[in-house]
């Protein structure tokens, strides 16, 4: 099964991502963000893994429909 991550990009979009750039290179070493091109505004943007227990369950179903 893929793995996906739930991200939130610098707009507030939150959305999965089967894909986060560097993810093994830690926060440490590139810091949280990466770019990735959000589905919601079409545009590349800093993306940090979503606080899942900060969203609400309605967040949670649109950002596995945004995959």
């Amino acid at each position: 099964m893929e793995r996906r991550t739930v991200v939130r990009c610098a707009e507030g979009h939150v959305f999965s991502t089967s894909t986060f750039p560097m993810r093994n290179l830690g926060v440490g070493r590139l810091g949280p963000g990466r770019l990735i091109r959000c589905p919601q505004c079409g545009r590349l943007r800093s993306s940090v893994p979503a606080d899942l227990g900060a969203l609400s369950e309605g967040q949670l179903a649109q950002a596995s429909r945004s995959a």
